[in-house]
Parts: C-alpha cells; structure tokens; sequence
C-alpha cells in the first residue's frame, strides 16, 4: 500500500542511432574536400561511437557538440544531419539528468529546425518530442504535453517517413498520462505506438518489447493485474534475449517487474527482480542516471514492507540524497522519495522522522502531483497512520481527510472512462486501501463524536463512486465534477423517523505494526448509524468471512423452499418456518441484534447501505423475537413488521437524489407475461400493430454481440423461459391502483406478444414501469470471469425462446447493459417482478452489479427488485396490495412493508405460518 513511482521505459535512445546512420553518409561525402578535416571529423566520429558503446553519455555529449560544430562547418548551417546531432546531445545530456542543459540544447535545435527546415520537418517534430520527455522528467507535465501534443501533429502528418518518431511521441504521450493520474488515455496511446512498431519491426523486436513495457504499467496503474504480468514479464523476456541478463537495459525492466510483483503480494519474486536491476544498477549505471536512484528507492520500500528496516533505510536515504541532487525538492521523484521514507519510518516505529518526511512529502505531492493524483492521497494517508499510532487526533483527522478528498477526485478522474470490471480492478489498487485506514481510525478512537462522524462522511462519500461514474459516463457528462456531501446534508436527507445504517465491509487495520503485511487484518463489517439528529455510533458487526457463511446457508435454505420437492412441501408451512427461521436467526444474532441495541425505540424507518453479501441478505425477514423450541409461528416477528425497510448505495445517494431535470408526465407502462415462444412472423406482427410500421430488416454484418455467458456452446440461450400466466392477473390488478397513485394516469398494458424489447428501448422517462416477467443472472465465472456483469443479467421479453425471432434490435433479451443505456431520469419507480432481479456480482463498496444496478444508471429514481425465484400466484397479490398502498399517497417504503405484512397476516389465518419465500423477496432501493 506504499506509493511507487509510475515508471517506464523511454524509446530515448532511438534518434540517436537513427542520426548517427544520417550523420555518417553525409560526413563520408563532405570530408573529401579536406584531407585535415576528414581526419579530425574521423576521430571524432569514432570517439563519438566509442563512448556510446560504452554508455559514457555524458562525455558522448560533448563530444557531438564538437561534431555538430564540424559538420555546420563542412556541410552547412542548414544541413538536417548536422542540425540533427544537436538533438542527439540533448537526449544524450538528458539521460544523464542534466536536465537544464538538454532544454537548452533542444530549445536551441527547435529553433534551426524551424527555421532552417521549415515546420514540417522530422527533425522539428523530433525536437518537440525530445523538449516534452525533458519536461515530463523535471516534472512539469502540462509543458511536456503541450510539446508532444504539437509534436505527435506533425510527425503524423508526415506519412510514413514520421512513423517511426511519431511511435515515439505516442510511447511518450502514454507515459505522461500514466504519471498524471490517466490511465485509460495512456493505454490508448500505447496501444497506438504498438500497432505502428508491430507493423514496422515485428512482434519480437525490441521496439515493441519497450511498448510491452509500457502497456504492462499503464494495465498496472488500471488495476488489471493479470494482463499487466503478462505483458511486463513478455517484454523482459525479449530484453534477456536481445541484450543478455546483465545488460544495463534490463535494469529498468526488472526494476517494472518487481513494482507488479509487490503490488501483486508475491514479495519473494519482487525482491528478486530489485536486487538483480540493484546489482546491475550498481555495475553498469551512472549515479546520475534516473533509474538508479529508481530502482534503489523501489527496493527500499519493499524491504519496508517485509520488515528489513535497516537496510531500507540505507537505501531509502540514498535515493533521497541522489534525487535531491538530480531534481531538487520540488519534484514528483523526490516527493515520492520522501513518502517512501516517511512511511518506512512510520512502519519501523520512528515517528518523529517518519512524520518530518511525510510532511515534506504531502507539500511535495501537492505542489508536483496536484490534489486530484492517488499518490498524492496515499501520503496523506499514511501521514493519518502514523497520526493515528501516536495518538494525535486532530492531526489524524486532518490527514485522513485530505486523504478521502484527494482519492475521491483521483478516482473521478479515471472511473468514468472504465467498465465496470475495470472499475473494481482500479478500485482495488488505488482506492481501497486509503479508504479502510481512514475508516479504522474509529476502532483506535472509539466513542468520540468527532471521529465518528468524520469516519462517517468519509464513508458516505466512498461508497458507490464507481456506480456513480458510470452513471455519468452514460449520460455523456463526463467532464461533471465529483459532489461530495457532508454528514449534515446526509441528515438532512433523512425523514424524522429513520436512521441510516451505513455498512462498509473493510480490513481492519493495526497502526501500530511494523510492516504493511502484519498491518492488514482480515475483514469485518462494520456498521455505521446515523439518525437524523443525536450521536452517531459505530457497531463492528464481526468477521465478513463469517458472517458471508451465514448469508450463504440462509438464502440456500430460502431458494430451497420452494417449488417441487422443496421444503415446504416436504415439511408443511410451519415445519419449513421453523428450518428457515432458525438459520434466519443465526444470522440476525450477528448483523441485527447488534444494531438494534443502538436504535432508538422512536425510529420507524430502516434506510440500509449495505456492503458486500449483505446486498443480498432479506433484511426483512429477520427474526425480531426469539421462540422457545416448538413454539408456535405465530409468536414469530420479522424485522419488517417493525419497520419499513429500503437500502440504497451511498449516504451521497440521498443527498443527491434524482437525475431528473424536469417534472415528469410520461406515460406508465406494465410489460407482463411474454410470449416467449413468439415466432418471427408473430414478433413482426406485434412490431406492426404497435408501431405502424414494418420492422427494418437485419443486416447480418450487424449482428448483436451477445455476452458469450448467456449461451451454451452450441449457441443456444441458456435460459428456456415458461409462461407466467399469474403475471396477467398481476397486471390486470395493479392497473387500476397504479392508476389512483399516478393521478388518473392509466399505464400502457404490453402484455404477451406485445411485451417486446423494442417497446421498452423506445420508452422515454415514463413515470413508473413494471416487468413482470422472468429475470436471469448468469455468472461471469460460467464462461469468462472478466465478462462485463451489466452484459449477463436481464430481463426476458416476447420472442426470446427463438433465436430466429429477432428483429432490428429485439431478439427478446434486454441486457442490465442495454437497460443501463435507456432513458428513465425522473422515473419514479421501476418494479421488477421478476425472479433474482436484486442479484448480480457483489462488488465491494459498490453494491451490486445487476438489474438492479442497470435500472439506478438508467435514471430510475426507485426500484423494486427480488432476491430469489419468487412464486407467481403470490407475487400478484403482494404487487396489487403495494400499489394500492401506494395509491393511498404511502411512501413506497412504507407501501412495501404493508403489502408485505399483509402478506403475513394472510398466510398465518390460512395456513398457521408465514414463509419469506412467500413474501419477502422483494426490496426497495433508491429514494
């Protein structure tokens, strides 16, 4: 969890032997006319060849300033070659580190460029490239990008005769958007200079090893772990093969490998990989060269971290001198320096220094880095560790908080732009970590309000921050800024009579450890109560492992209840109660009891945001009252009886509230009981009827990308969908309450043939819609565990049972993606009656990724879903029974736990018991 510098491998050396190849050609033909000068230019030339040969850069630089000064003389002032090798000496002077002289040199080389060649030469667009890596390395990234920005135009206008410098300038590019906190735009550019090295030296050339390179930090930086091994441990590879083991290229490409290795856990592999680029490093590389200082720094901290304080430290304090001496204080590497230190002290128990270069480089960060870069929070993060260890509270609060801030802008700035998968990869390596230390300063200091409350916000404000990017990456406001709330605004969101139960499951932390591995403890859930006025408290709920394992055996035995041969009908209502309610009762002795003990006895109203599997717990359905053994089901109360139950994403999420931008007076709609066999005349048919029109015919080069989760190996859709004839009679009863509550609007029945996907994708913001209807999730892990999750849930629609039955873009399965993609902003309420619509892939501090999920995307404001396979007949009941409420002017919290409790009171008076099966899968999120 210690910062590391974001490094990777330059194709700086490239021009140099590309001008050198010029210089000699054109040197051959000019030092005829002087047998003096053709002997000086010779020796110079070979001394020149020699000192590269042996990395003696910065004597190779002067030595070509005396070149250039020949060739002008010989070949002209205007002689591309000549102005040429004085950008060979500025790449020379920069890789050596002095920075200020290779700026000086390029400047210089820029301006005969320009006006001796024109603008449209490679050598000036070369020189643009050659002024942004000198930039980038003093730290002053937006002048690097201005530079390679104007240098990547000109190179690409000039065909292929720029191809090969403009690979460069995109490698280049991709590096600085990795140090400034863009990732996503940095693969791009990479992924574009490896198609043009590919195309001009082959998959196995050492251009493209060096892309490998930087495509494997650039996946690093993203969190795609996997993909980032393959691609760095591919390019070393290629490295060993072309220069040899002890090559001095190879140390930066293990110093790379060993930065994935720790971020991976795998600290054996890592060490390895530091101490031979060290080795190397030490053999082959001048003192001023960057990546000796790098790799030095790198190594340090991961003996850090293994608890080898002493020799880190030696190493740590060395790469702070050698930084110093090559940058200055007020640079990125330096700041990085400082925090690796700071926290190697923290970790080794010395405060008094560890809280010294932890301020330096908090100041450092901010002035280099800015306040919206993820190493930038980890300082002040671990700067909130070490405040923590010693006891200081205030100053703990302070640095946590800027911590929480700084990472929730840094996130912002990528998350938009990633899937959902490589959301929670991002997530898991920038964001997590600085999260939970913040929120474990509540476990150190118990019972002070201050913190209590500043853990509180800080969690409001981290959860569900990926959800809700993706919910701006689709409505095409990305360049929105980030809205944080505060604890106030939080209250003020809540009705007089609820508390907010906020739940985070996050590894617990011990401050006082001398490693980040002894640091790391396991997870628990940790629970957050926030009424509207009064003491927020904090409740540590136990093990998640644990707890996850009682979540599991609950809703097995629900699922199980059920259906032929189910337990019900094997043990009767009460006698299946009895089973369900006893493993319901384990349960809520861990995650209820706990908090109901915090709650004061006024509050009426439950508003959960839940963490990890207790997305998936029936909350509502947990025993309140305790029965002695063969009592009697009647003496049996769920938690909904008490109280009126919704969850949502985020204590943001109830400040924030609604998308919507205008009043709402769109048309409901009720889509119920699919022909799911429908033919594809009879889909045609339907789409006729409906929309006065014949269907567009299909193009077959357009054919939609399905999942590949959702079919089986022969192509065919997993899921044969059967008729749910309860879902008319469902509809049929809610149309008129449905009307009451919307104000005498009437929904648009789409029943059977006429329930098709097409009518969905063409509603626009209706005020409140229902499907009743079959729902599926079909694990990422059945065929691809990185398969997008919003790709494999949905909800099934007329046609869907035949795969022919598809027209334009209706083939009767609507995706939680496609759905995500709707417009339904200020829609009131979306009711899934349907099967497992509350399912999906858990995500920690995120909620889940499922209908439900693609739903709150999609605009809905509220929305009604399932947690298993709900019965038919009994779902149409409880569904008329909610809108009636509803029409009675309830809220729909309220709405749901009277139809619900209804529900109840009709099982007991017909059969002496009241299964949750029966009633109790359905739950309100949302506002």
């Amino acid at each position: 969890m210690r910062l590391q510098p974001k490094m990777s491998l330059h194709l700086k050396r490239l021009v140099a032997c590309i001008l050198l190849a010029f210089c000699l050609t054109s040197f051959s033909a000019a030092v005829a006319q002087s047998p003096a000068d053709m002997q000086k230019l010779t020796s110079l030339f070979q001394q020149f060849q020699k000192q590269q040969a042996s990395d003696e850069k910065a004597k190779a630089a002067e030595t070509a300033l005396e070149l250039e000064a020949h060739g002008e003389k010989l070949m002209g002032a205007s002689n591309p070659d000549i102005i040429g090798m004085g950008l060979v000496r500025a790449i020379l002077l920069r890789d050596v580190g002095q920075y200020d002289k290779a700026l000086q040199q390029a400047r210089t080389t820029r301006e005969k460029a320009l006006n001796r060649l024109g603008r449209s030469h490679l050598i000036f667009g070369k020189s643009l490239i050659t002024l942004g890596s000198i930039h980038r390395l003093k730290g002053e990234f937006d002048k690097a990008k201005q530079y390679y920005v104007e240098g990547i135009e000109i190179l690409g206008g000039l065909g292929e005769a720029g191809q090969k410098d403009l690979a460069e300038g995109y490698a280049n590019m991709a590096d600085l958007l990795n140090a400034v906190n863009d990732p996503l735009a940095a693969r791009v550019y990479n992924q574009k200079a490896l198609d043009l090295n590919v195309k001009m030296f082959g998959a196995d050339s050492i251009q493209v090893a060096l892309l490998h390179n930087n495509l494997g930090m650039a996946l690093m930086t993203l969190g795609d772990m996997d993909a980032a091994e393959e691609k760095l441990t591919r390019s070393l590879a290629v490295y060993e093969k072309i220069y040899g083991p002890d090559h001095a290229e190879i140390a930066s490409s293990l110093n790379n490998v060993g930065m994935m290795y720790t971020k991976r856990g795998k600290y054996p592999e890592a060490t390895a990989a530091y101490r031979r680029a060290c080795k190397i490093a030490d053999e082959k590389l001048e003192r001023k060269d960057p990546w000796f200082a790098k790799i030095k720094g790198n190594l340090g901290q991961l003996l850090g971290e293994l608890g080898e304080h002493e020799e880190a430290q030696a190493l740590l304090l060395e790469t702070i001198k050698l930084s110093n001496e090559m940058h200055g204080a007020d640079h990125p590497s330096t700041a990085t320096a400082l925090h690796n230190l700071g926290s190697g002290q923290t970790d080794a128990q010395d405060y008094v220094n560890g809280r010294k270069h932890l301020t330096k480089a908090a100041r450092a960060m901010l002035k280099t880095r800015g306040d919206r870069h993820p190493l930038t929070a980890g300082t002040f993060a671990y700067l909130g560790i070490l405040e923590t260890a010693t006891k200081q509270k205030d100053a703990a609060i302070a640095a946590f908080t800027s911590a929480r801030d700084i990472a929730n802008q840094a996130a912002w700035e990528v998350l938009p732009g990633l899937s959902t998968n490589e959301q929670q990869n991002f997530m898991r390596q920038t964001f997590d970590w600085t999260l939970y230390t913040s929120l474990a300063l509540a476990e150190q200091i118990p019972e002070n309000q201050q913190v209590l409350q500043s853990t509180a916000t800080w969690l409001a404000n981290g959860k569900g921050i990926a959800e809700m990017a993706l919910a701006t990456a689709r409505s095409n406001k990305t360049d929105q800024e980030l809205q944080q709330v505060t604890l106030d605004q939080v209250r003020g969101a809540l009705p007089d009579d609820a508390v907010l139960i906020d739940i985070a499951r996050h590894d617990l932390i011990d401050y006082d450890a001398r490693s980040l591995k002894k640091r790391l403890l396991d997870p628990h859930y940790v629970a957050w109560i926030i009424p509207p006025a009064g003491d927020v408290v904090r409740v540590d709920l136990g093990d998640a492992k644990m707890i996850d394992g009682l979540i599991d055996e609950a809703r097995e035995e629900i699922n199980n209840a059920g259906g032929a041969g189910g337990t019900i009908e094997q043990r009767g209502d009460a006698g299946a109660v009895k089973i369900v309610q006893a493993k319901l009762a384990r349960l809520a002795n861990v995650i209820w009891k706990p908090l109901a003990a915090k709650i004061d006895n006024k509050t009426r109203r439950l508003i959960l945001s839940p963490d990890g599997q207790l997305w998936l717990v029936p909350w509502n359905a947990l025993p309140v009252e305790q029965t002695d053994a063969g009592a009697e089901d009647d003496k049996v109360r769920w938690l909904i009886e008490q109280f009126a139950i919704s969850t949502t994403a985020s204590g943001r999420e109830l400040v924030l509230g609604s998308q919507s931008d205008q009043p709402n007076k769109n048309k409901p709609a009720i889509f119920s009981n699919p022909d799911f066999d429908q033919s594809p005349s009879g889909k045609s048919s339907s789409y006729q009827r409906l929309f006065r029109k014949p269907p567009q015919p299909i193009n077959p080069s357009a054919k939609r990308n399905r999942s590949v989760s959702l079919y089986n190996q022969e192509g065919r859709f997993k899921f044969r969908a059967k008729p749910l004839p309860g879902t008319d009679k469902e509809a049929k009863a809610t149309t008129p309450s449905m009307k009451a509550w919307l104000g005498d609007e009437a929904p648009d029945n789409f029943r059977g043939p006429f329930a098709l996907e097409s009518v969905v994708k063409q509603l626009v913001r209706p005020r409140s819609v229902v499907f009743a209807t079959h729902g599926f999730y079909a694990k990422a892990d059945d065929d691809n565990s990185e398969a997008d999750p919003l790709s494999s849930c949905g909800l099934l629609l007329a046609g869907c049972n035949d795969k022919t039955a598809e027209i334009q873009d209706d083939d009767g399965i609507l995706t939680g993606k496609e759905i995500a993609a709707l417009d339904l902003r200020s829609t009131e309420l979306v009711v899934l009656s349907a099967c497992e619509t509350g399912t999906g892939k858990i995500e920690n501090g995120n909620g889940v990724a499922g209908l439900r999920r693609a739903f709150h995307l999609a605009g809905a404001e509220c929305v009604a879903s399932t947690l298993w396979r709900i019965p038919d007949l009994e779902t149409a009941d409880l569904m008329t029974e909610f809108f009636a409420t509803l029409a009675k002017d309830a809220d729909k919290d309220d709405a749901l736990r009277l139809a619900q409790v209804n529900r109840i009171k009709f099982l007991r008076e017909q059969s002496g018991a009241a299964h949750p099966y029966y009633w109790a899968g359905f739950g309100i999120s949302g506002r």
